[in-house]
């Protein structure tokens, strides 16, 4: 099953101007929502995408990133930023802001942030989200990009082997929000941010990124 998203975007005047992406797509389930884009990077359209479930969800360094259906957010986001090679890094900087952003917008409670380097955010010591960047270069430009996010939503449990190493929204007092309302404002931070980034706040977005890394 395949819809559009859009119509869950508030309609509020400083968004729209910003808008990278015309819509956010949902499939009710994917392989991997990385993946999935990887057949459209070649349109020159930014595009995202989130799935009800992965059926073989990716992670770093070739793990897998379990996204079983009803307990997670799992989406992507193919962009065309154009930047040097050399500016790689700020593709996760980024997401794992507009991650911190999202988290801290929902929360009714002020909760300890921390983003574990290379892609990981989490709220005390325990991962709540995986992030994943795929890319094409050329003539040492990001030719384009394929930002993919993961985040422990609605689980009260996890395998014994994971208990002491995650968490979840559910379990950290975070109520209230659908994955598709969490995943619409994770969106607009996440373009929020790039569009800061293409407005040269390089310096700024870089600082704001360090107060979070441990």
């Amino acid at each position: 099953m395949r819809e559009s998203l859009l119509h869950l975007k508030p309609c509020s005047s400083d968004y729209v101007p910003k808008s990278l992406f015309r819509e956010i797509e949902y499939v009710e389930s994917l392989p991997s929502t990385n993946d999935y884009l990887k057949q459209f990077a070649e349109n020159d359209l930014p595009r995202a995408v989130m799935a009800g479930e992965q059926t073989a969800g990716k992670g770093q360094f070739g793990r897998s990133w379990i996204s079983p259906p009803g307990v997670g957010l799992y989406v992507s986001y193919l962009i065309y930023p154009g930047w040097p090679g050399s500016r790689v890094s700020f593709l996760n900087s980024i997401a794992a802001l507009a991650v911190v952003d999202t988290v801290k917008s929902l929360s009714r409670k002020p909760l300890r942030l921390q983003i574990k380097l290379p892609n990981d955010i989490l709220i005390g010591e325990r991962k709540v989200c995986g992030i994943l960047t795929e890319l094409s270069t050329l003539a040492d430009r990001i030719r384009w990009a394929i930002v993919g996010i993961g985040i422990n939503l609605f689980q009260h449990e996890f395998p014994r082997e994971l208990r002491t190493q995650a968490t979840s929204f559910a379990l950290e007092g975070i109520s209230g929000v659908t994955a598709r309302e969490c995943c619409v404002r994770l969106t607009q931070n996440f373009e929020e941010y790039h569009h800061r980034l293409q407005a040269g706040e390089w310096e700024q977005v870089a600082e704001e990124f360090s107060r979070y890394v441990i």
